[in-house]
């Protein structure tokens, strides 16, 4: 387009109005399934002109948490089966495609809410001390390769084979939980079942002497039988168990603002309108590389330096190469010529995505497996996933029309300045608990001592 048409002096828009708002307005409304491998792209095949978050459901079911946490994984699992099977479901004139498919994202939204409760908790309950913040980073390990497939799958096969691709996942996970995960140890001694929760400990831990760890499990069950059936009202006026909710809900508002999911989802459009040489389709699937590479690390990195520290350098990295995009994108917008820096929006999609994954990404969810006792892990888990997916759906929808409006680099610049407070907040306010066993971050949190 020649920027020239676009200086019509009685018709000026704002300086941000430009040459880069434009190509992401281009290419976010005209772009073709075919062209996006974002990982809802399925709704959007249909025919809908919006881009609705069906996980909205996930938030709102309260899970049982006394109940069988493998039952609850087995539920979750058997919902998400519902966007690989919906696409091949007979359609007729009653029952429009687009329909089908909505109602098979509802039942996703709840089996990735369930999924996101539940995980953390299982983790953190069978996990030994030593290794519990380290297996919970795998959570988004394993999360990240689920987009990798779908970059990879998305713009170059068909709708139908990434949904039975996508068929693999859930089917092998019904497999694992029926066959070889064992039952929480904690809910096991919570129903009395002392032999079941001893030979369930004994698998886990792959040794015969459990039993200091069954009394530390007992200790904990007995102080929390007082406040057993905690309510809403509870859980919303008591000073320890609102601490608990700010520092979980607080990560999970700067896990969402420093952009990761926006930028994920919107992936191709951001490289789109950087001019780069490589093609969105390629970029993103070298940003879902490199961030599951860099994945890997987090299990090892959170063992050796603990869960704080990581997110402290998670968000000082996040907030300099966010700052160094929106300095790129500003550049852009007032047309200086960046013809040998292309490769630098890349680099720092790259490198944002290699810092997030080792903190950010993973920390609060393992945090919430940790600061939730039993007595309040059901209700505030589906506090915590409705307020994530809220985020989520909130910074999806405005992410667009704010870049259109404002420019890229007014939002890259607001992420990076939330990822600098995030830093200030873990530093100042956030407790570090590496090492401690879960009754010990109860008492911590509750008592204000180890």
């Amino acid at each position: 387009m020649n920027t020239n048409s676009l200086k019509n002096d009685d018709q000026m828009e704002p300086y941000m109005i430009n040459n880069v708002q434009k190509k992401f307005e281009a290419y976010y409304i005209q772009a073709s399934p075919k062209e996006c491998s974002v990982p809802v792209p399925l709704v959007m095949q249909y025919g809908s002109e919006e881009s609705v978050d069906t996980s909205a459901p996930s938030g709102i079911v309260e899970i049982d948490i006394h109940a069988t946490k493998r039952r609850n994984l087995f539920f979750s699992t058997v919902c998400g089966l519902a966007p690989s099977i919906a696409p091949h479901l007979p359609v007729n004139t009653a029952v429009d495609g687009i329909q089908i498919m909505y109602v098979a994202r509802f039942f996703s939204g709840i089996s990735v809410g369930c999924i996101f409760m539940v995980t953390p908790m299982y983790i953190a309950e069978i996990a030994d001390t030593r290794v519990r913040s380290a297996l919970g980073s795998l959570f988004t390990l394993f999360l990240i390769f689920g987009y990798l497939v779908e970059y990879s799958i998305g713009p170059y096969f068909s709708s139908t084979v990434l949904v039975l691709v996508s068929f693999i996942s859930p089917i092998t996970c019904l497999t694992i939980f029926c066959t070889v995960l064992p039952e929480s140890p904690l809910y096991l001694m919570g129903r009395g079942e002392r032999e079941a929760a001893t030979s369930a400990l004994q698998w886990l831990r792959r040794r015969e002497d459990v039993s200091d760890e069954i009394k530390e499990i007992e200790v904990s069950l007995e102080e929390s039988r007082t406040t057993d059936l905690v309510s809403w009202s509870q859980l919303l006026t008591t000073r320890g168990h609102l601490k608990c909710l700010y520092y979980v809900i607080t990560l999970i508002l700067f896990q969402q603002l420093s952009g990761v999911t926006v930028i994920l989802f919107y992936s191709e459009p951001i490289l789109k309108m950087t001019s780069s040489d490589l093609s969105p389709a390629v970029g993103t699937i070298l940003l879902a590389v490199v961030y599951m590479l860099a994945s890997f690390w987090a299990p090892g990195l959170t063992a050796k330096f603990g869960i704080k520290r990581l997110l402290v350098l998670s968000s000082i990295g996040c907030c300099f190469f966010l700052g160094a995009l929106a300095f790129y994108f500003y550049l852009d917008q007032v047309k200086v010529n960046l013809d040998s820096f292309k490769w630098v929006p890349v680099a720092c999609n790259v490198l944002y995505f290699s810092f997030h994954s080792i903190g950010l990404s993973s920390g609060p969810w393992a945090l919430m497996g940790e600061f939730y006792s039993p007595s309040i892990k059901a209700k505030s888990s589906a506090l915590t996933a409705s307020f994530c997916w809220m985020f989520v759906f909130i910074l999806s929808k405005l992410f667009p029309p704010i870049s259109i409006s404002l420019g890229p680099a007014i939002c890259f610049a607001v992420f990076s300045a939330f990822c600098f407070v995030c830093t200030l907040y873990i530093v100042i306010l956030l407790p570090d608990t590496s090492g401690m066993s879960l009754f010990q971050i109860q008492k911590l949190l509750y008592e204000g001592k180890k």
